[in-house]
């Protein structure tokens, strides 16, 4: 086996994170660094954590790409996909898309969501705007 056959695992180059954080384009401290790999096996609560990192440092390309993909599981990542579509952050802008968001984050537990969803029915009932 070669040695690069050794850093092969399940299709996926294993890489020194220390090696590579200079390109990331943000600081990371040793624990955020320490999330890049269970998020990128698929924990969601990493990815989820990641975004938020990604959004605080102005980074929203990034964030959304790891909301999108913990959005399929985490309520959190959902209602913070849907505000991305809402406002246009690190995505095209899509009120359709941020408010199915919005509500599937509210259908899953998402308490901020739950709260949004509630005054856009009482906006939709009264009439009034915005919305969102």
């Amino acid at each position: 086996m070669s040695r690069c056959d050794d850093n092969l695992i399940s299709d996926k180059a294993k890489v020194n994170l220390e090696s590579i954080q200079p390109l990331l384009g943000v600081s990371l401290r040793d624990e955020e660094l320490a999330l890049l790999e269970p998020a990128d096996n698929g924990d969601v609560g990493a990815q989820t954590e990641l975004a938020i990192i990604f959004l605080s440092q102005e980074q929203p390309n990034n964030a959304t790409y790891w909301l999108k993909l913990a959005a399929k599981k985490n309520s959190t990542a959902m209602y913070l996909l849907g505000r991305c579509y809402v406002d246009g952050i690190g995505i095209e802008q899509n009120d359709d898309l941020g408010l199915m968001w919005i509500a599937r984050a509210a259908a899953n537990g998402c308490f901020i969501a739950q709260i949004q969803m509630q005054a856009i029915k009482s906006k939709i009932c009264h009439h009034d705007a915005p919305i969102i």
